[in-house]
């Protein structure tokens, strides 16, 4: 029914359906939309759905009478999902109407055309400026976008994270692939790693499309990638080509086709799952209501299972009313969401349903046995969706059991060491309030950790359930649909339903967090580490452009502190010899654990520290924290906008041009951990680019070079250093006589004088032979010697195909020649004018000059 109130809601006027005359139908009407004019608010428009009476009707007298407009059924493609309608503020025959498709009409309703195209569909949500109409805000299930000309074009908006996903997978490609799918958005792969020097847009396929949720690569070929749109529409796809083929065991009325499941010889979930196993490569495995199993890639399908449901039928009937049917196979139940695989028996394989049975087959499948029975504190059936299969004892597993569907949004986790004969709760003392469970998982290396995401977000317990702690840190309170730990890298990979993909990188303080707790401190393993060669492919894009965030450049460097130390934590690194090739002065010193990075470069005059938090130049240098483990701020964003998605800040891009610290050669360091003088030592193993052709004698011919360049950048810094501090004395020592007046030296003018000369001198000294005088004004000067000493070592310190090049050797030994003059001519200026200066000065305070130094 609709009604209008005159007087703000104290009473109210039903104008609809309550007599014939009025002109809206007495009968059973679907979800009702409404929008009045706002230029004129007589005009009424009320859009909804019938058997035979319509799809929009329309009052010009304020809802005193109602004429039907249209009767077209694609304008309100769905009621009870959609329903609106919306009215310019200054044109009241302007008409919108929110559906499937987006639907304008320009003459009161009575005709319709579909705007924006090259969006997203399933148009949710819409605002006008009542000021300026052509501007105009529109959400859909791709996310949303803006017009600016009153719908005739559109902008998607890809900077904002709201990606929701069902499931994560990778594969073992270095960097791995993470892959996954999308609510309505199908299913996308994209790099943990964006060489470009962020995770981009770029970095980010689409797999298959439809509503995504599974998206596995097969372990022997990861570019084969398996993929699920809703109701077991499977896929496998090669991603080096796109070419793609359908995969259904049974191609007969699959997905979102419109009827009900009853009488279909399969039955697949809106979310049916994929599985595969490291111990069968080329094996996959996907649930219906019975388990099918391919080793050709899906070309043929073995049933393995009988059905592991309860088949109540009563449960697999249409979905709708009396007006609309809707069946888009969101409704279809009892079907398999889970099957686990056990990664230490190939015979050992497990299924959870969405009407709560749990099945294990010990035989591959010949025979299978329920064992989700009269478990305390369960409900009868619970939502599993998901179930875990343990990596260290073939007879344990964990299952998230969901009740939301009852009205009981409580957690619920359990697990059985027996093959299901008997279950213990593990939800131990996490509260409520984290909602209805979603995902466990075991920890590869640490049986006694488990990971679990539940609605509200991510936990960790570190005693099989006894008592957890959550992990969220500074992520939303959202939904975490799935999670799983990269076995190689360690990284635990969290699926957000509502803000993308993120990665904890490296595990280690985690793994080992309750030994380290029982130190003051203590370093953790280091993690094999890769000198990545970063190329940024694209041009300038702007800021609002999607730029995930990568992990700190190079190793990752953690250690538990039990308290602050009351002196300064610094940390070093040797090479094989013992040599010290990067030391990081007051590096975070918070209780708990913190991390930083090491950019796998050298300690240099010129600096060049690592992004993230290994930042720093020579010597010393000062490390900003990558992230603080002990608030768990190190979820890093990787998922990009394929259709609509995540903004946040990525890590700098490398340069380009210009001197950087200089790489260390791949080999074995040493990295120390000092706490109040206690020296904590772990070995990292640094490798190349597997991509990189370079040889050892290339990369060590490189580094040579490098360091000898780097060194002439040094001894020019130190020459300009000299420079501008013997300038800032002869200013100083001028300003000082001219103030004294009649208390200054009887020699104060000759003295004035040779200051003046030798303030000129060095001027341009500094200006004509060793350094731009004007910053940031770039080629409209020519480059003077630090330019040009920094450029050509920056060519030879950056990634190479081959050893430094004869042009780059020849310049070089140019820039020593050129730089011992310029030593040569500072002494000069010491030995000359300064000494002068100090003896006009003799018996008073004078000059400090650097000691000459005459090269030979």
């Amino acid at each position: 029914a609709v009604y209008k109130s005159v007087n703000g809601g104290e009473t109210w006027e039903r104008i609809s359906g309550a007599d014939r005359d009025r002109g809206l139908p007495k009968t059973a009407m679907d979800r009702i939309g409404l929008a009045v004019a706002p230029s004129d608010p007589n005009i009424v428009y009320v859009i909804s759905e019938t058997k035979s009476e319509g799809e929009l009707w329309r009052s010009d007298d304020a809802g005193r009478s109602w004429r039907t407009v249209n009767r077209d059924p694609n304008i309100n493609f769905r009621p009870f999902y959609y329903s609106d309608i919306r009215v310019d503020p200054k044109d009241p025959n302007r008409v919108y109407s929110l559906a499937g498709g987006l639907y304008l009409s320009e003459d009161g309703g009575a005709n319709f055309r579909q705007i924006g195209q090259g969006v997203h569909g399933d148009h949710q949500a819409m605002w006008i400026d009542p000021v300026n109409p052509k501007y105009i805000l529109e959400g859909s299930d791709g996310g949303w976008q803006v017009s600016f000309d009153r719908g005739r074009t559109w902008e998607v908006v890809n900077t904002i994270p709201f990606t929701q996903f069902y499931h994560v997978n990778y594969d073992m490609q270095q960097p791995y692939m993470v892959c996954g799918g999308l609510q309505d958005n199908g299913n996308v792969c994209g790099s943990s790693l964006g060489l470009q020097g962020a995770v981009t847009r770029a970095d980010w396929y689409s797999v298959s499309g439809g509503d995504g949720f599974f998206a596995v690569p097969d372990i022997a070929r990861p570019n084969m990638v398996y993929s699920v749109s809703q109701g077991g529409m499977f896929n496998i796809t090669d991603t080096r080509t796109g070419a793609q083929k359908t995969v259904y065991p049974y191609p007969n009325r699959v997905g979102s086709v419109g009827d009900a499941m009853l009488g279909h010889k399969y039955r697949f979930n809106w979310n049916a799952p994929i599985a595969v196993t490291p111990l069968q490569p080329g094996t996959v495995y996907i649930g219906g209501n019975v388990v099918f199993k391919s080793r050709d890639y899906g070309q043929s399908w073995q049933v393995i299972s009988p059905d592991l449901t309860t088949n109540d039928v009563t449960k697999q009937q249409s979905s709708g009313g009396e007006i609309v049917t809707d069946n888009t196979a969101a409704e279809f139940h009892t079907t398999l969401l889970s099957i686990a695989p056990s990664p230490l028996d190939s015979n050992v394989i497990w299924t959870g349903s969405d009407d709560g049975l749990v099945h294990v087959t010990r035989d591959g499948g010949k025979t299978w046995t329920s064992v989700l029975k009269n478990v305390a504190g369960l409900k009868p059936i619970p939502w599993i969706g998901t179930v875990e299969a343990s990596r260290f004892d073939a007879g344990t597993a964990y299952i998230t059991a969901a009740q939301w569907q009852n009205d009981d949004y409580a957690p619920y986790f359990y697990m059985t060491t027996d093959f299901g004969r008997t279950w213990a709760s593990i939800v131990g003392d996490m509260p409520a309030s984290a909602g209805w469970p979603h995902v466990i998982r075991e920890d590869p290396k640490n049986r006694n950790l488990l990971y679990a995401g539940t609605e509200m977000g991510v936990w960790a317990s570190w005693d099989r359930g006894r008592h957890w702690v959550s992990l969220r840190g500074e992520l939303a309170a959202i939904p975490v649909r799935d999670m799983q730990v990269h076995p190689r890298e360690n990284d635990l990979i969290i699926a957000t339903h509502g803000r993308g993909m993120y990665i904890l990188d490296d595990l280690t303080p985690l793994q080992n967090l309750s030994t380290a707790m029982g130190a003051d401190a203590a370093l953790f393993d280091l993690r094999p580490a890769i000198r990545w060669n970063f190329w940024n492919r694209d041009g300038n894009l702007g800021q609002k452009v999607w730029r995930g965030q990568n992990p700190g450049e190079g190793a990752l460097i953690s250690y538990w502190l039990k308290q602050q130390p009351t002196r300064q934590v610094d940390i070093e690194v040797t090479d094989a010899a013992g040599r010290v090739v990067r030391r990081f002065a007051r590096v975070p010193d918070e209780p708990g654990v913190n991390r930083i990075n090491w950019d796998l470069r050298m300690a240099t005059g010129a600096g060049g520290g690592g992004r993230g938090g290994g930042g720093g130049g020579g010597g010393a240098a000062a490390a900003a924290p990558d992230t603080s483990l002990a608030g768990t701020r190190a979820f890093r964003r990787t998922q990009a906008a394929l259709f609509a998605s995540n903004a946040a800040a990525g890590s700098a891009e490398p340069a380009i041009f210009g001197a950087g610290g200089i790489a260390v050669l791949p080999g074995t360091y040493n990295v120390t951990l000092i706490v109040e003088g206690q020296r904590y030592t772990k070995p990292v193993r640094v490798s190349l680019d597997p991509r990189s052709d370079m040889t050892a004698a290339q990369l060590a011919a490189q580094q040579t070079a490098a360091l000898a360049s780097q060194a002439e950048v040094d001894r020019v810094n130190r020459v300009i250093g000299a420079v501008d501090d013997l300038s800032r004395q002869l200013t100083s020592l001028q300003a000082n006589i001219r103030a004294a007046g009649a208390g200054a030296p009887t020699n104060a003018q000759a003295v004035l004088s040779e200051v003046s000369n030798a303030l000129g001198d060095l001027r341009h000294f500094r200006d004509s032979v060793l350094a731009r005088p004007i910053a940031g004004l770039g080629y409209r000067q020519y480059p003077r010697l630090r330019e040009e000493a920094t450029s050509v070592a920056g060519m030879i310190a950056r990634p190479m195909l081959g050893g430094p090049t004869q042009g780059e050797l020849l310049r070089a030994g140019e820039i020593k020649v050129e730089t011992d003059a310029a030593q040569t001519r500072l002494d000069g200026v010491v030995n000359g004018r300064i000494a002068r200066i100090n003896s006009l000065l003799a018996g008073t305070p004078h000059l400090i000059a650097p000691p000459a130094r005459i090269v030979p």
